[in-house]
């Protein structure tokens, strides 16, 4: 067998290089083959991507929540303009409501110091008035009675008549009565007066502070009475000039009643065992004259009451009044006129 002559080239240096070599390539691959792993593990281990309907679901109530918001704060809004415009209305009225109540203080304090500003005369004079109105009323009452009267009736009309001089001012001893709903009470005026005079006198202490005082004494004999102290000015004429000299007066007086049916009937009266006949008989002389404040539902009563006074001889004089109205006088009325 013939062989083949070895060369220099084939020398063992070249088997190692080839070893090298084929290491190399062994390391290249199990490389490869490492990150070729991690690469499929980390795919594996990355989340799902969402499903493509669940953006448009999302987009979708996003847009709802946005409107719905806005509906709301529209709605705000209009509330919030209702109500300045409430508030607006409201300070509106408030500022008119103020203005009539200062408007309406106003005119009760001109029409009140306009009052303060009469003086005595002068409320006399408006209480003469209102008097004569109210006896205009009654007298038109009265005569429209009297008209139905004579319509209704044809029967003849008895008349009564008593001799009737001439009427005078009384000025002598005066008995005071009233006589309303058929019943004659005795009014002790003169009793009344003698307590107003010494209660006044312990009374005017109250006038260095106030130009008017009112007090209520009594009951006498089922009637109190209310007077009013006013305090008034005067000038003297002196040595040294004049002087303005203060002092008290009676402004007005009215009795009032303790009850309204006082006295006793008419009838009853009249007879002589009655608490009136014994008034009579202590305390009336032929200079006495009977003044009877009488009202207008006792006119009739009145009549009869005149007849047995003229019997006994007794002067009579008839203070009529109207309806609600108290017996009152001052130093500005008039005395009663007897026949």
């Amino acid at each position: 067998m013939r062989h083949k002559p070895r060369h220099e080239t084939d020398a063992p240096g070249q088997d190692a290089f080839l070893d090298i070599v084929a290491n190399l390539v062994g390391i290249l691959i199990i490389l490869v083959m490492i990150v070729g792993a991690r690469a499929k593990d980390a795919m594996s281990e990355r989340p799902d991507p969402p499903p493509a309907t669940t953006e448009p679901v999302e987009n979708d109530g996003i847009q709802t929540l946005q409107s719905t918001a806005s509906g709301l704060e529209a709605d705000i809004h209009k509330t919030q303009s209702k109500i300045n415009l409430q508030e607006q209305e409201i300070a509106y009225r408030r500022i008119e409501r103020d203005q009539l109540l200062t408007l309406l203080t106003a005119t009760e304090k001109e029409l009140s110091n306009a009052r303060e500003d009469l003086d005595a005369a002068q409320q006399e004079r408006l209480n003469v008035q209102q008097q004569v109105s109210a006896a205009e009323r009654e007298l038109a009452q009265v005569q429209q009675t009297l008209q139905a009267v004579a319509v209704e009736t044809k029967a003849p009309i008895e008349l009564k008549h008593l001799p009737t001089p001439m009427a005078k001012t009384v000025f002598g001893k005066e008995i005071h009565l009233r006589l309303k709903s058929g019943r004659l009470a005795h009014v002790a005026i003169n009793e009344l007066v003698k307590r107003m005079q010494a209660d006044g006198r312990q009374q005017l202490w109250k006038l260095r502070n106030s130009s008017r005082v009112t007090e209520v004494i009594g009951p006498v004999e089922g009637f109190r009475m209310r007077y009013t102290l006013q305090r008034g000015e005067r000038t003297v004429n002196t040595d040294l000039g004049p002087v303005v000299q203060q002092f008290a007066e009676l402004a007005h007086f009215e009795l009032i009643p303790t009850a309204d049916q006082l006295g006793e009937a008419l009838t009853d009266a009249l007879r002589g065992d009655s608490h009136f006949s014994a008034l009579l008989a202590a305390e009336s002389t032929p200079q006495t004259t009977v003044t009877v404040w009488v009202y207008r539902d006792s006119f009739e009563d009145f009549r009869r009451l005149k007849e047995h006074l003229f019997a006994r001889g007794l002067l009579t004089a008839a203070r009529p009044l109207p309806d609600g109205e108290l017996i009152s006088g001052g130093p500005n009325g008039k005395r009663s006129s007897a026949q």
